[in-house]
């Protein structure tokens, strides 16, 4: 069950899981994702960071090769072909998420 679906009272999966946590002290189990593999943190990371230089204005904007490519010229790395595949692929869910939310 995705965490931004709605439940029959309004509130989000992810509200009413958070509502438990706060009320029980115990974090359930729906509010984590899979364990990340090694290979898999150094990848978010690299996402996160693109990801919060989207700029502001009138919506959500992909990622393009030219800021992925200033990025990794920046921090000074040379990412392997599935690592790059993998972020547009992360970007493609993001934006997917943005317009369903919009719609």
């Amino acid at each position: 069950m995705a965490l931004d679906e709605r439940m029959p009272d309004g509130s989000t999966v992810r509200q009413n899981l958070e509502s438990v946590a706060r009320q029980s002290g115990r974090r359930p189990d729906g509010l984590d994702g899979p364990e990340l593999p090694p290979a898999g943190f150094q990848l978010w990371e690299w996402f996160m960071e693109l990801n919060n230089t989207r700029p502001a204005g009138m919506g959500l904007s992909p990622i393009t090769y030219t800021d992925i490519h200033a990025f990794f010229t920046m921090i000074g790395e040379r990412p392997a072909r599935w690592q790059l595949d993998a972020i547009r692929r992360l970007d493609r869910v993001v934006m997917a998420a943005a317009n369903k939310r919009k719609a």
